[in-house]
C-alpha cells in the first residue's frame, strides 16, 4: 500500500487499499495500455479468472462477454478503492493512468496491486472532473473500450460494473468520515447525473427500488444500475440486485418473494 493511503484503511478494510503500490526500480511488468493490446491476454485472463470461481466455469465455450465483464469486476474492486480514497479523501490524484501504471495478474486472472511511477499530486480544492479525469479517461475507458474491441462486452455494462464498487466504496468512506462533505460532492459527480461537463455519463442511470415482501412485511432495495451478466455463465444465476432478474421485474409490479433467484453476488 502507498503510505499515505494507510489512514484511510483500518482494520478489515485495509487490505482494499493494497490495490496499488510503487512499482519497484526497473519493473519489467507492463503497462496496463501494453497489456490491453494483447487479445490473447485478455481472453486468457478472463478464462483463467472464471476456472477460480464458484462453481469453476471451464466450458470453453462459456459467453466470452460474459466471462470478461465478471472478470472486470474483479479488476475494479482491486483498483478503484484506494484510487477514490486518494482523490475525494486526500484530493490526491494517483499515476493509475493506462499508460502510467504497470499491471501483473495472480494465477486466477485477477490483477495483482498495479504499480505506479509514484505516489501522485495533491490537487486541493481541485472539481471532481479534474481529480477523476486520469482514472475515468485514462484508465477505465481504454479497460471498457479494449473489453468491447475484444471479448464483444459492451462498454455501458463495463462501466456499470465500475459503478457498482463506486457505489460500494463511497458509502464505506462516509460511514468513516461522516461529515466530509467532499465525499458527497464526489459521489453526486460521479453517478448522479448524465453528462460530466458535457460528456455523456456512462455510469449514470436513474435509481430504481423494488418493493419485496415476506414473512415480516415489505422492504425496499435498490437495484444495480446494470445487469453484469453473471447469469449468461454455465452454473451460475442472477445477482440478487440484478435489474433483469426475473423476479425484480415482476416485483416492480406486484411485491413478492424473490425466491426464484440465484442470489450469489457478483
Amino acid at each position: 500500500m502507498i503510505p499515505c493511503l494507510e489512514p484511510l484503511f483500518p482494520g478489515e478494510w485495509r487490505t482494499h487499499g493494497a490495490g496499488v503500490a510503487l512499482a519497484p526500480s526497473g519493473s519489467t511488468a507492463p503497462t496496463v495500455a501494453a497489456w490491453l493490446e494483447c487479445p490473447a491476454a485478455l481472453a486468457a485472463a478472463c478464462h483463467a479468472h472464471a476456472r477460480h470461481l464458484d462453481p469453476p466455469v471451464t466450458d470453453p465455450q462459456a459467453p466470452l462477454a460474459a466471462l470478461a465483464s465478471v472478470w472486470s469486476l474483479t479488476y475494479f474492486w482491486r483498483l478503484l478503492p484506494p484510487v477514490v480514497a486518494a482523490a475525494s479523501v486526500l484530493q490526491r490524484v494517483l499515476p493509475v493512468g493506462a499508460t502510467q501504471a504497470r499491471l501483473a495478474l495472480a494465477e486466477d486472472g485477477a490483477p495483482m496491486p498495479f504499480l505506479l511511477p509514484h505516489d501522485g499530486h495533491a490537487m486541493p480544492g481541485a472539481p471532481s472532473a479534474e481529480r477523476y479525469a486520469t482514472l475515468l479517461h485514462g484508465h477505465i475507458a481504454p479497460v471498457a473500450t479494449r473489453l468491447a474491441e475484444c471479448c464483444g462486452v459492451a462498454p455501458r455494462i463495463v462501466w456499470g460494473n465500475a459503478a457498482r464498487y463506486l457505489e460500494v466504496i463511497f458509502s464505506e468512506l462516509a460511514r468513516m468520515l461522516p461529515t466530509h462533505a467532499g465525499l458527497r460532492a464526489d459521489h453526486a459527480w460521479l453517478l448522479a447525473r448524465p453528462d460530466w461537463d458535457g460528456l455523456e455519463n456512462p455510469m449514470y442511470r436513474p435509481a430504481r427500488a423494488v418493493t419485496r415482501g415476506n414473512a415480516q412485511g415489505d422492504t425496499t432495495h435498490t437495484l444495480l444500475r446494470r445487469c453484469c451478466l453473471y447469469y449468461q455463465l454455465p452454473g451460475h444465476g442472477y445477482c440478487d440486485l440484478c435489474p433483469l432478474a426475473p423476479c425484480n421485474r415482476a416485483a416492480r409490479r406486484v411485491a413478492g418473494p424473490c425466491a426464484d433467484v440465484d442470489t450469489a453476488a457478483c
